[in-house]
């Protein structure tokens, strides 16, 4: 499942047309907003279960199990991205997220 949901992220940061088009059409819980990808936990499971990315046999709390569990960021590094809290909301159901390309503008 790590794989699947890594693959989603670098299609997002590599702009796949047919990907950004269907989180545009999807639940308000996955969302672009200037560049990143904003998202609530249930929104980022609910929209790549829908999108058939994860299998169906996955429940939500094994989901969240696999995403604190994982090396996402580490990964991310190698696409010059990040993911990192964007609304807090002191509950990890309710918080947004979002993936991100750093900012190499370096003095």
């Amino acid at each position: 499942m790590f794989e699947q949901v890594l693959e989603f992220f670098i299609a997002f940061l590599n702009d796949d047309q047919s990907l950004l088009l269907a989180i545009e059409d999807g639940n308000k819980d996955i969302c672009i907003q200037q560049d990143k990808l904003v998202f609530s936990l249930n929104g980022l499971y609910l929209f790549l279960l829908n999108s058939q990315l994860i299998s169906k046999q996955i429940s939500f709390p094994e989901f969240k199990k696999m995403l604190y569990a994982s090396r996402f960021n580490q990964e991310l590094q190698a696409y010059n991205a990040v993911i990192e809290v964007y609304q807090s909301t002191s509950k990890v159901d309710t918080s947004l997220y979002c993936l991100s390309k750093r900012n190499n503008n370096i003095k």
